[in-house]
């Protein structure tokens, strides 16, 4: 038996009714980064991203010294295959590490789905761990008018597809369990018209970083409660009897006992002009803290009572012991000139600079 996960780019936690998946339990999970290859980093490593080293779309590389799941399976025999279709997720951002075959070779700004499961790979192998990054959710995708009902409209119509094909190749393949998540979320945004727009990246609002988590034909393992990115490696590790890396980040949905405090941020001032934020949430709480700025959600202590400045001061250690330092420059992701003006240039069609 072997494993696919699937990530669909900017798939949101209100979209999980469009994805009809049957049999599969269904989380709400929090992203680490609003920013793909950082949070697909979370995903593969069980790291947080001041661990795994992914702080941003280029300048940044996984850190040599973490483990990947695809080099996880791959060390216990299994094939590893991953097909990615945008270029924050090519071969620069380390994350093609253990894959056997590591496809990020397209034309223009992003692969559709058509292409992707168009792709010959051999499913018929017991032992084969395929991880496909779907593009199509990202915008810019076409719309049939200028206003907010038409972007959902649109973003329905995608859905509708990627679920079908996505349930089509479950069943075709009994013997595999199936994960399908997402690197972040959306905000919806009118910019100009009749052009539409759909943002995320700067924010670590609840609707950018609430993703859902399907695990498709796993043991019971759902909990009453949101789980994290970084809790998919040791999940998986559990349910594949396969050894789960030392001092990661994530916990074992199977052996949670309670709800456990998610961290998130968002690193993009190298880029774009917007405060670099960090956060920490579980439950309702939440703290989110910026340059310059600082939000803080606790419904179950009055704002300003001798319970809440406790809770505040709690929230604020734990951020700092989990998100560290900012890094103070570019580490360096091995992009000569023409690879970085190239790359860029598709960065900036999909909105991100």
């Amino acid at each position: 038996m072997g494993l696919v996960l699937i990530t669909i780019d900017s798939l949101r936690l209100d979209d999980m009714a469009h994805i009809d998946l049957p049999d599969a339990q269904v989380f709400p999970c929090v992203s680490s980064a609003p920013i793909t290859s950082v949070a697909c980093a979370s995903i593969l490593t069980g790291l947080y991203p001041p661990r795994h080293g992914l702080r941003n779309l280029t300048g940044f590389s996984l850190n040599a010294d973490v483990t990947t799941l695809a080099e996880i399976f791959k060390a216990a025999g299994y094939a590893t295959h991953a097909v990615v279709s945008g270029p924050p997720l090519k071969r620069f951002s380390g994350l093609g590490r253990g894959f056997d075959i590591y496809d990020d070779e397209f034309s223009g700004f992003k692969r559709s789905c058509v292409d992707v499961f168009g792709i010959p790979i051999d499913l018929s192998q017991d032992k084969l761990f395929l991880w496909l990054h779907l593009f199509d959710l990202h915008p810019p995708f076409s719309v049939d008018g200028p206003s907010l009902k038409h972007v959902f409209d649109a973003r329905r119509r995608i859905l509708g597809e990627l679920s079908a094909r996505i349930v089509e190749l479950a069943d075709a393949f009994p013997r595999h369990r199936f994960i399908v998540t997402s690197d972040h979320g959306e905000t919806f945004f009118l910019r100009a018209k009749p052009t539409m727009w759909i943002g995320h990246g700067e924010r670590l609002d609840d609707v950018d970083v609430n993703v859902p988590l399907f695990l498709c034909r796993f043991g019971e393992c759902w909990k009453p409660w949101a789980v994290r990115q970084v809790d998919i490696v040791p999940t998986v590790c559990r349910e594949f009897d396969l050894p789960i890396p030392p001092d990661i980040d994530g916990v074992a949905i199977q052996a949670q006992t309670e709800e456990l405090w998610a961290y998130s941020e968002s690193y993009l001032k190298p880029c774009r002009n917007f405060p670099n934020l960090r956060s920490v949430r579980r439950g309702l709480d939440l703290l989110v803290c910026g340059d310059n700025a600082m939000s803080f959600r606790c419904p179950g202590a009055r704002r300003g009572s001798q319970a809440s400045q406790q809770r505040l001061h709690e929230m604020r250690d734990l951020l700092s012991s989990i998100g560290g330092p900012l890094p103070l420059s570019e580490t360096g992701d091995g992009l000569t000139p023409e690879e970085r003006e190239q790359t860029e240039d598709q960065l900036k069609k999909l909105g991100y600079l």
